[in-house]
């Protein structure tokens, strides 16, 4: 690995994707990600998407979802700047053995919720609200920080509700299994497709394997349409079922979930951060 990108000193190898390498980084002392496209993906259009990225990370403020900064370049390559969370990604820990995942659920479903409040809530600087949705919730795209607190990360398939509904664009990704049925079907990623990927993401925490399951994407992706899930006894199976309904207009808002499992863990909250960043 080159010691320099750009302006940033390399430290380590975070993790690689499909799409890109994550590196921590460092610049006049402060700690980075930077997000590298893999060198197929470094094309013409690659500079205005990023730029987008953080445009509409910009947008916002919240302490739960990743933040996008600013764009670095070595050379001909593009890296994307991002707030580094010092902890996990959540795919990786719910594939192991979990101490307590009634404790990570309670955080997990917290800080989710309102992560996607403040994605779908995110307002103009003259407060007309943008009508953002993330549009890839899944344990991937879920960094759970030694502090214990979780944040959502890569924003890049974010998008205005507005100009989903308008294009109906069949480039939309997303990760087959998170998906809703109504995005498997070609429709446009809405804030209640983002909450089915919120449901579909907690209750794997609870039972330990993914809720639609298959032998490839396209298995999985069936699956979100065909099956319903078994939900076991829990204090949110209620909220649960409500955010895996097939149908969009049936499930709950991401500010009425957000109002449900803060409420549900004021009494244990604390002790379930320490739980969590304990683990890691």
């Amino acid at each position: 690995m080159s010691q320099r990108f750009g302006a940033y000193e390399l430290v380590r190898t975070l993790g690689r994707g499909t799409s890109a390498t994550v590196i921590e980084a460092t610049r006049d002392g402060e700690r980075f990600a930077l997000k590298v496209p893999h060198p197929h993906l470094q094309d013409r259009e690659l500079e205005a998407r990023l730029l987008r990225q953080v445009e509409i990370s910009s947008s916002i403020a919240s302490p739960f979802v990743t933040q996008s900064l600013a764009i670095a370049r070595e050379g001909f390559q593009l890296a994307l700047v991002l707030s580094l969370t010092d902890g996990a990604n959540l795919r990786e820990r719910v594939e192991g053995p979990l101490t307590d995942r009634e404790a990570w659920f309670e955080v997990l479903a917290c800080d989710l919720s309102r992560a996607l409040v403040d994605v779908h809530e995110a307002k103009t600087a003259s407060g007309a609200v943008l009508g953002l949705v993330h549009g890839d919730v899944s344990p991937a795209n879920v960094l759970v920080g030694r502090d214990g607190f979780v944040r959502l990360t890569d924003l890049g398939e974010a998008k205005r509700h507005a100009i989903s509904a308008v294009t109906g664009s069949a480039a939309f990704r997303g990760t087959p299994g998170y998906m809703a049925p109504e995005v498997v079907r070609g429709l446009p990623p809405s804030a209640a497709s983002d909450v089915f990927s919120l449901g579909a993401t907690l209750l794997e925490v609870l039972l330990g394997a993914p809720v639609f399951g298959g032998r490839d994407a396209m298995e999985r992706a069936r699956a979100t349409v065909e099956q319903r899930p078994a939900i076991p006894l829990h204090p949110q199976r209620v909220a649960l079922e409500g955010m895996l309904a097939k149908r969009p207009e049936r499930r709950p808002s991401a500010a009425t979930l957000q109002t449900i499992f803060a409420g549900s863990a004021v009494r244990s909250l604390e002790g379930s951060r320490l739980t969590v960043a304990g683990s890691l």
